[in-house]
């Protein structure tokens, strides 16, 4: 089910962002991060609705993107939205989950990051090519998740 809107893109931070109506919010019955795909003024795009609170989202909207679709901040844009496939994950290594499971703040904090970064942290474990050299990743990535950071 494509459904279609327009929206402005506006600068929040380092990013580039819009709001989602709230009618595909509504379509894709999700309150949580939602995959999707699409066109942005007919040129494709991929990306990842992400709550902002209150039942609402918003989608990133990075510079390849923008510069696919010919347009920049500012810019009111047609969009049609499809619920996209979820990210395919790399396996976790079985020493990250047990460490997590181990840490009640890095579980949280692990289940609450975005799939993109949970997604990196795995794809950067799996490029490991020694036991030794994925304890030394597994230890890094619980410092920063005990942390409350991904």
């Amino acid at each position: 089910m494509s459904i279609r809107f327009s929206a402005t893109i506006y600068q929040r931070g380092a990013s580039a962002r819009i709001d989602v109506p709230e009618k595909v919010t509504t379509a894709f019955g999700d309150t949580g991060y939602v995959p999707v795909r699409g066109t942005m003024n007919d040129a494709g795009i991929r990306g990842t609705l992400m709550p902002a609170g209150g039942g609402r989202h918003v989608l990133n909207i990075n510079l390849e993107m923008r510069q696919r679709a010919s347009v920049n901040v500012g810019d009111t844009v047609i969009f049609t939205l499809d619920r996209g496939e979820a990210t395919r994950f790399p396996p976790m290594s079985r020493e990250l989950a047990v460490a997590i499971e181990t840490n009640a703040t890095a579980k949280t904090t692990w289940e609450n990051a975005a799939p993109a970064k949970r997604k990196d942290v795995l794809a950067r474990l799996a490029k490991q090519r020694t036991q030794e050299a994925v304890v030394r990743e597994v230890e890094r990535v619980m410092s920063r998740l005990k942390t409350g950071k991904v």
